[in-house]
């Protein structure tokens, strides 16, 4: 019988959608209570990990502060490659709730309910030379689009901006964004993902190889199949404070949902054609959080550290606990950080829209 512990507001029927850069994208909101007092923490309780600032070391109490009550300010949610709104744990969404937000998640293309885009497959090696050569005209779409993409999101739900949070892929989403849609984005922040750059964050080599005898994925024909593809590529490239059994029940329910690989290959495409962006996000003036985990195999921590390097001002923080995953132990702590940059947008808001 399939459980989803954490998944009971997201719903399982017809999703609202909106046309996006000229594509069909599938969307949640979550809204605070009316009324609630941002939850009271003390920001530097359980950091186990590390934070600072470049140039000088991060005072948690002092840096990262809850807001005080005011009108809830939207925060978007980008997740990664294959990935759907699902995978935001809705422990975490209500971290985000407590403090504030007004969240909106969405489908990227090519996944979950948002619109399966027909266009071209690329080959397994025509994406190892597409990573090596950048050819960008030779791929489908860029991550630049699929920033487009989010960036429509919020026209079309007449958001002017928003604080931008994005995992993995969608951290690289979310810094195209605030790149190339600077009005948009009131803070950034950038979990375990890399700026481009080939030669940071790459991906462990043990893990690198045990993914390559999981070539090819298995028949979409059959479903049970694919839901354990998916949960034990998940296992693998999580940290120690995983939950297994949740990952089953989010694999399954993204089965249920709409999965694709070839969705995933197109999106994974866009990652090897992409840009290093260091040089436009050392241009970048928007308040910037950069989290990682010391654990994460698939993007090493390095693509966290050389994220915070090129963004300036920007805050790191990592936890070594943490994998390629969002582990329900730091839920509280990065909702916290990003509370804390969140309240840093607000000291300059002439530099976004309203």
């Amino acid at each position: 019988m399939l459980r989803l512990p954490a998944l009971e507001s997201i719903s399982l029927g017809v999703m609202p959608t909106v046309k996006s850069n000229g594509i069909t994208l599938a969307y949640e909101r979550f809204h605070p209570e009316p009324d609630t007092e941002p939850v009271p923490a003390n920001p530097s309780h359980g950091m186990r990990g590390w934070a600072r600032r470049i140039g000088r070391r991060l005072n948690p109490s002092s840096e990262i502060r809850e807001p005080v009550k005011q009108q809830p300010e939207p925060l978007l949610l980008i997740m990664g490659l294959g990935g759907q709104l699902i995978d935001w744990p809705r422990g975490f969404i209500d971290e985000l709730l407590t403090r504030g937000f007004d969240v909106i998640a969405f489908d990227n293309r090519d996944a979950g309910a948002s619109e399966l885009l027909d266009l071209p497959v690329p080959s397994i090696v025509e994406l190892a030379v597409e990573g090596v050569l950048a050819r960008q005209e030779k791929v489908p779409y860029l991550i630049k689009d699929m920033a487009d993409d989010a960036a429509d999101l919020l026209e079309a739900l007449d958001i002017g901006s928003a604080h931008v949070v994005g995992a993995s892929m969608g951290g690289m989403i979310a810094q195209s964004m605030a790149i190339h849609h600077p009005l948009k984005v009131r803070s950034l922040t950038s979990i375990m993902s890399m700026p481009g750059d080939r030669f940071s964050g790459r991906v462990a080599t043990s893990l690198a190889l045990r993914l390559t005898t999981m070539i090819p994925p298995p028949d979409e024909r059959d479903p049970d199949a694919v839901v354990d593809y998916i949960s034990e590529i998940q296992n693998l490239i999580a940290g120690p404070r995983s939950d297994e059994a949740s990952t089953a029940d989010r694999a399954r329910l993204a089965v249920e949902r709409g999965f694709s690989f070839d969705g995933l290959r197109r999106q994974l495409a866009a990652v090897a054609a992409g840009p290093d962006r260091t040089s436009d996000l050392q241009k970048l003036r928007v308040p910037t959080l950069v989290i990682h985990g010391d654990k994460d195999r698939l993007i090493t921590v390095g693509g966290g550290q050389a994220t915070a390097r090129a963004v300036p001002g920007s805050v790191l923080l990592t936890f070594p606990d943490m994998g390629h995953d969002l582990p329900p132990t730091r839920w509280s702590h990065m909702a916290t950080a990003i509370s804390g940059v969140a309240t840093e947008a607000r000291a300059r808001p002439s530099t976004f829209r309203i």
